[in-house]
């Protein structure tokens, strides 16, 4: 994010000013057949995973620590499927390049990155929390009892956002492809 608000830095990487929009249109494809594919599969994700996160949340196993690393997860992978399924298949429908809609793919490759980092934490803190239960106890006792495990709520969500504020992010772009391609 700091480098959206950093021109020359901005202006050095993710340039649209060597064609004009028209020029720049002519190297965009339209992927109708993989953007509602992309959307579909986000439905599909999306109709079996909320079911499970309001299980998860449930008191009865929101008691235990690993169900609420878990629960995090989910929220995060929703998350995260509403950003890579649902904006890349409207982006495949439509066919863009990165500066047909420069913000909104800026955003959206920030947050795929900071998501991604923050998952990737969260899984090693649940890990760690499923070893150190197994192994000690009394440790686990300290670390995650009550409602200590949602101090790792902040720890991924501070990690997630260091992402958001220093990372540079993926962009999405549906170029005519120079050579062939399955799609």
């Amino acid at each position: 994010m700091n480098i959206y608000f950093n021109s020359p830095e901005y202006n050095r990487l993710y340039s649209c000013d060597y064609l004009n929009k028209t020029q720049w249109r002519e190297y965009a494809v339209q992927r109708p057949n993989v953007g509602l594919f992309c959307m579909a599969v986000g439905v599909i994700y999306l109709c079996t995973y909320v079911p499970c996160l309001i299980v998860m949340h449930k008191p009865e196993f929101f008691e235990n620590s690993c169900f609420k690393l878990m629960f995090l997860h989910g929220c995060l992978d929703v998350m995260a499927v509403m950003v890579n399924s649902f904006i890349p298949g409207y982006f495949f429908i439509v066919g863009t390049t990165s500066c047909d809609f420069p913000d909104l793919q800026f955003f959206a490759g920030t947050m795929c990155v900071a998501i991604w980092c923050g998952q990737c934490l969260n899984c090693i803190l649940l890990a760690t929390n499923r070893c150190v239960d197994l192994l000690a106890p009394n440790l686990s006792i300290l670390l995650f009892e009550g409602s200590r495990t949602f101090i790792f709520y902040v720890v991924v969500l501070s990690y997630m956002a260091f992402f958001v504020i220093f990372g540079k992010p993926n962009l999405h772009v549906a170029l005519r492809p120079l050579c062939n391609s399955a799609f």
